[in-house]
């Protein structure tokens, strides 16, 4: 344990996942208003008025993974694995192997010593970093990579794990792909974060000397301006990211009768008003369409 805790795969230990029940709704929420960029390698999105990146360099700072470059020979290694790791490995000629047959392994008392380490790097790299598949099956050249652990360790596996969660947040190029859905999140869910008073957004612009680089990035002049008029301050307003779908855009006037109730609340105490769902998503959704009638 204490080879993956001192490794680059430590802060991945030090992550609050029981404080992120909500995470997927919330990157349903700020996948909801994404730019459209020719940025190849990040994405642009707005949540609560304010634009937001994400790319490798926010990626870096979550999980604390080597970024860096692929070397030329790891971009020109044979896709075809070699028997020996997984023969070693496994005791079998190339097949299927999850993760979830790796972590059975690794509760057997009278699995050989040399067998820990590597067999918890593949767990951890192919069921967690690099989720490839839904069934967690093993992916064969990381495997082999296994040969050399120091190598194994020095790898990027944040980049190599980012070109694959970046496909997973554009949008299918098949729309029927769709069409079996499942809602997590709803329209009021995002009204009421967005129109929540107490709602702040932080946003850390990183010095580009410090950024992370792509050889085949396409620059885009209007994501140049905008990161531009981040760096002066600017004060940005729902009408300057036009299009898209406006059920999810909250009016200025219910954004400003929040932030009263808000206040009204910590002068006095709490209102009836509650900003916990229920009734109070009903009440801000009603206050919408009237303020959406008034105008």
């Amino acid at each position: 344990m204490g080879i993956l805790l001192h490794s680059q795969f430590g802060k991945l230990f030090q992550l609050h996942v029981v404080r992120c029940q909500n995470s997927t709704k919330l990157i349903g929420s700020l996948l909801c208003r994404q730019l459209i960029t020719i940025c190849k390698f990040e994405l642009w999105f707005t949540f609560g008025r304010h634009p937001l990146r994400f790319s490798l360099d926010e990626f870096h700072a979550v999980t604390g993974l080597n970024c860096g470059s692929f070397n030329v020979g790891d971009s020109e290694a044979d896709e075809a694995p070699g028997p020996t790791m997984w023969n070693k490995l496994f005791d079998t000629t190339l097949g299927t192997v999850t993760v979830s047959h790796v972590l059975e392994m690794l509760r057997n008392p009278f699995l050989a010593g040399w067998k820990h380490v590597p067999l918890a790097l593949i767990a951890l790299v192919d069921g967690v970093v690099c989720c490839n598949n839904k069934t967690l099956k093993l992916t064969p050249r990381y495997v082999e990579m296994l040969g050399d652990i120091e190598s194994f360790l020095a790898y990027p596996w944040g980049r190599e794990s980012f070109l694959a969660i970046l496909t997973c947040f554009l949008p299918p190029p098949d729309p029927t792909a769709c069409k079996d859905t499942v809602t997590i999140l709803s329209v009021q869910d995002i009204l009421v974060v967005k129109a929540d008073a107490t709602l702040s957004v932080h946003v850390d612009l990183i010095p580009e000397r410090e950024q992370q680089m792509w050889l085949e990035e396409v620059e885009d002049d209007r994501v140049t301006r905008l990161v531009e008029m981040m760096r002066s301050g600017e004060i940005f307003k729902p009408e300057d990211f036009p299009g898209g779908d406006r059920r999810f855009w909250v009016p200025e006037a219910t954004i400003k009768k929040c932030r009263k109730r808000k206040a009204n609340e910590d002068n006095h105490g709490q209102s009836k008003f509650q900003f916990s769902g229920g009734k109070q998503t009903r009440s801000l959704i009603r206050m919408a369409k009237k303020n959406k009638t008034d105008g």
